[in-house]
């Protein structure tokens, strides 16, 4: 019984070791994240306000006229035009939450390195664009299609955005992040 233990764990040790470092890693910075948020009681955190102006910024430069409202009574932010208020940006909108699986994954999947130096942020970067691409569309839809809005926000841009990620991640494990093999003469 101890034999057959012992060689499923060398079989299996890397994934374990894997799924072990991911969930500590997502658990614990989601806590810390989590703990951050709670700091700001009923207003809307930075980060979440922050990532509304951008988007207002750039719903601008395309020629949208665009206000940026906090909430005075609950942790959101409202993108609105001059007759209502269009958008509600909630803390779950600002993507940290995504940065946070997608650095799980990097930081689980191997040991700190080098590569990770140009990687993680520019991961983090794309990230955060195609998250304001996201809200920028949101916006357009709420104001014109309201009707479409709960399955395109929960659903439609939901997949595209973990689809990224997994590219991301993807393209870690496959191009930058590829084990030189000793070559054999």
């Amino acid at each position: 019984m101890l034999k057959q233990s012992l060689s499923m764990w060398k079989e299996f040790r890397h994934p374990i070791l894997f799924l072990i470092r991911f969930f500590v890693f997502y658990l614990t910075t989601n806590f810390i994240y989590g703990l951050y948020i709670n700091s700001y009681d009923r207003v809307a955190d930075p980060v979440t306000k922050v990532t509304t102006v951008h988007s207002a910024v750039v719903l601008r430069l395309v020629g949208t006229e665009v206000s940026v409202v906090p909430s005075a009574t609950d942790p959101k932010v409202y993108l609105g035009n001059q007759e209502r208020q269009v958008l509600s940006v909630y803390e779950g909108c600002n993507g940290v939450n995504v940065m946070i699986v997608f650095l799980a994954f990097i930081f689980s999947f191997t040991m700190p390195n080098r590569k990770m130096l140009w990687f993680v942020p520019m991961g983090l970067l794309f990230i955060y664009l195609i998250n304001l691409f996201r809200i920028i569309l949101l916006y357009f839809i709420a104001e014109h299609f309201p009707d479409y809005m709960y399955f395109l926000h929960k659903y439609f841009f939901t997949g595209i955005v973990y689809t990224f990620v997994f590219s991301l991640w993807y393209y870690w494990i496959s191009k930058i992040n590829v084990e030189q093999a000793p070559s054999h003469s």
